[in-house]
């Protein structure tokens, strides 16, 4: 009998090494939280999408997609 594969943690972004000394970085978490705290969910994936794609374009990390 198989088991079920086992489900991963979604990313904590609020702790991500790379945005210490980014601005950028910074500024993008900070955009995501603000939506997150306000309910506004599109602000908050747009947020999101940028924050990711900052990341593998300027820091060379791909971040996964939360579930």
């Amino acid at each position: 009998m198989t088991s079920a594969p086992e489900a991963r943690e979604p990313v904590e972004t609020d702790t991500a090494d790379a945005a210490v000394g980014c601005d950028l970085c910074i500024t993008l978490l900070t955009h995501m939280r603000a939506a997150a705290d306000e309910r506004d969910l599109s602000g908050e994936v747009d947020a999101r999408i940028r924050y990711r794609r900052h990341m593998l374009e300027r820091h060379g990390e791909r971040l996964p997609f939360p579930i």
